[in-house]
């Protein structure tokens, strides 16, 4: 229970108390053992600071309360309390289970948000192939160790998270790598597309490529004077 909130801590309490009640109910054979075992299962879940299992168990108890609580409504007239009574109860009970609900599927949030601050996550890139291919060498040899071990070593060791990580950071390399390659071959189009005759034209532009033109030209041309 260390490093939690004090309201955790005395939610905490109150289902300690609660977890009595209903045991003492049950030892005097006036309650059954539902409430028991219930409140004991959140405290257990508390305990672990199972989060995600405290918000599903008290989101289905407020649920299975206004279905009970409606179902109770037939025989509220054989109850002492009446009618007025029996609603202020079934009233604060589930104003009690939705709080607590709430309650921790906002810790949930702040749980998850403070774990994405540490752990920032890349861009995600939106190309359906990318993503396909990398889930692909996931689940194949071709898996990046180095990258998985890092991803397992900032998971602590949750592997649905590294995996997560994994698949992210490998569809942010390769998304890269497609720019890089794709900007490569655009240029590579430029220079097929430039006129043929390019190089020629620079070679009459230049002075120097016409005197070599013309010094090869005498040459050639003192060459036959002497065969004749």
């Amino acid at each position: 229970m260390q490093n939690t909130p004090i309201s955790y801590r005395l939610i905490f309490v109150f289902s300690v108390v609660m977890f009595l009640l209903c045991f003492i109910g049950l030892y005097n054979k006036e309650q059954s053992a539902f409430g028991a075992v219930v409140w004991g299962y959140i405290l257990w879940l508390m305990h672990k600071k199972n989060i995600q299992g405290l918000v599903t168990v008290f989101k289905y108890i407020f649920i299975l309360t206004i279905i009970l609580g409606v179902i109770g409504l037939l025989f509220v007239n054989n109850i002492e309390i009446g009618v007025i009574g029996y609603l202020f109860i079934l009233f604060v009970g589930l104003i009690i289970q939705y709080s607590f609900w709430q309650y921790f599927a906002k810790f949930e949030l702040k749980q998850s948000t403070a774990k994405n601050d540490k752990n920032p996550q890349p861009q995600i890139n939106s190309n359906e192939e990318i993503w396909k291919r990398v889930y692909k060498e996931f689940d194949s040899s071709d898996r990046n160790l180095g990258i998985w071990a890092k991803c397992f070593a900032d998971a602590n060791g949750d592997e649905s998270v590294a995996k997560a990580n994994y698949l992210k950071v490998r569809v942010e390399e390769l998304s890269k790598s497609d720019n890089k390659d794709s900007q490569t071959d655009f240029m590579t189009s430029d220079l097929d597309d430039l006129p043929q005759n390019t190089q020629s034209d620079n070679n009459k532009n230049n002075p120097k490529n016409t005197f070599q033109i013309n010094e090869i030209s005498l040459k050639y041309k003192d060459l036959l004077n002497r065969k004749k």
